[in-house]
């Protein structure tokens, strides 16, 4: 499952092919396999796009609503969220 809170646009296939010079054949038959991304409307009004595989939508829906603990984000992407945030300012102090 992929999760992004903006519209999906651009093309992802050839920046995959760029990026991702050794195995880009591989990358973009999984992300091809995920499929058309979903609109999802969570509780607290956050609309997310979503990208699945091996699921339905709704257990998709189900297994994002239930991440979301507080607030609007489901929580592994509150967490990955504060991390990243963390790295970035540790990085950046002198």
């Amino acid at each position: 499952m992929c999760l992004t809170f903006e519209e999906p646009g651009g093309d992802v296939v050839n920046a995959l092919r760029k990026l991702f010079l050794s195995d880009s054949d591989v990358r973009v038959r999984l992300y091809e396999k995920l499929g058309k991304p979903k609109e999802m409307l969570l509780p607290g009004g956050l609309r997310v796009y979503v990208r699945f595989t091996g699921i339905d939508y709704r257990t998709a829906r189900t297994i994002i609503r239930k991440f979301v603990k507080e607030g609007k984000r489901p929580e592994p992407i509150r967490v990955a969220r504060l991390i990243a945030n963390a790295l970035l300012n540790y990085v950046r102090v002198p």
